[in-house]
């Protein structure tokens, strides 16, 4: 019944255009709906982004907010022209949250729609007051969503969806030096960190940075490893995997060094950060005795570990004993990660 319920809407949308006259929220649930059930298709999305894109008006004007503080408004001369009352919904309005659920949609779906660079071109242009409008699980999934979006697209070699340098600095500046200046007490849930780290280790890895933006991802990385610190424990297997393997990629891609475990602190300061949180999250893993962790998980976390220079064997019996004894089957990947792990860690035939 669900599904033929699905189906017989989305024809409605697309064929009849019953949902011609639907406002931004209105667009907006129906993206999610049909986002978290998989149940759309390119056609519908299209319809959905093409619609949004017409709730944002023009591409070249300014942008300001009126009273609702979670209201966008597009308007050529904020200063002067009076501002739009919230019942007048057809006036270029849309939440935060409409933008985010559109987007989250897209990336769930893993369906590219070129219009989509409107949305990503309205968010460049908006300032830092702007970006703070979106809340912390808002500005996650958006962001999660255009890099879940660009992965999709490097594995089907295609390249509709335009990020670029100006776009890719303005949100890891925004992050870093206007996100959660208190670390220990924030709004950022451990799913939000770890897709937040995620998107910006896999879109540096795409070379949309540049080798001079080496202080802002220093910056950016030691920012977030402080915020993940204080929320391990809570972390769940999946965003314990996301956070370590970030953590390890863009420490090493902007260092191109190894961190000394061993020697327990270092004279760096983003280095005796990570050197505490990889040492909770290890330990955090080994009290779990790693529980709902699955092979893609562990061998991912193993592979983290050896490349930051983490050798301590403790650690990777725990992580190996528990991925033989609670998986009978094991992907190529899954198989080259933990063996590729183990030796570059040089564990010799004596350790256990």
């Amino acid at each position: 019944l669900t599904a033929n319920l699905f189906d017989h809407f989305r024809d409605e949308i697309v064929i009849r255009g019953t949902f011609s006259n639907a406002t931004p929220q209105e667009v907006a649930n129906l993206a999610w709906s049909y986002g978290t059930t998989n149940r759309g298709d390119e056609a519908l999305f299209r319809l959905l982004t093409s619609k949004t894109c017409d709730f944002l008006s023009s591409r070249n004007t300014l942008f300001a907010y009126n009273e609702d503080p979670y209201r966008f408004t597009n308007m050529e001369d904020p200063e002067t022209m009076p501002r739009p009352k919230l019942n007048k919904i057809k006036l270029g309005l849309l939440k935060p949250q409409e933008i985010s659920n559109l987007v989250w949609a897209l990336g769930t779906t893993k369906i590219c729609i070129e219009e989509l660079n409107e949305i990503i071109d309205f968010v460049h242009r908006l300032d830092s007051s702007g970006l703070n409008l979106f809340k912390e699980q808002e500005i996650s999934n958006f962001l999660w969503a255009i890099a879940t979006l660009k992965n999709h697209e490097n594995m089907q070699n295609t390249d509709m969806i335009n990020i670029d340098f100006d776009f890719f600095e303005k949100m890891v500046k925004h992050l870093t030096y206007d996100r959660a200046q208190d670390v220990q007490n924030n709004n950022f849930k451990p799913q939000e960190i770890a897709n937040i780290m995620w998107t910006v280790t896999y879109l540096n890895d795409l070379n949309i940075s540049d080798e001079g933006n080496y202080r802002l991802l220093y910056n950016f990385l030691l920012h977030f490893c402080n915020i993940a610190y204080h929320k391990i424990t809570k972390f769940p297997p999946q965003e314990m995997n996301n956070l370590i393997w970030s953590i390890a990629k863009l420490y090493t891609s902007i260092t191109n060094k190894e961190i000394k475990f061993e020697e327990g602190q270092s004279d760096d300061e983003l280095e005796n950060v990570i050197i505490q949180v990889i040492n909770v999250s290890v330990r955090e893993i080994a009290v779990r005795k790693c529980q709902n962790f699955g092979p893609q998980d562990i061998s991912t976390i193993v592979y983290s570990l050896a490349l930051l220079g983490y050798k301590k064997i403790p650690a990777y019996k725990v992580l190996c004993t528990s991925f033989l004894r609670n998986n009978q089957y094991y992907r190529a990947q899954e198989c080259s990660n933990l063996l590729w792990a183990l030796g570059t860690c040089e564990f010799g035939a004596d350790d256990e």
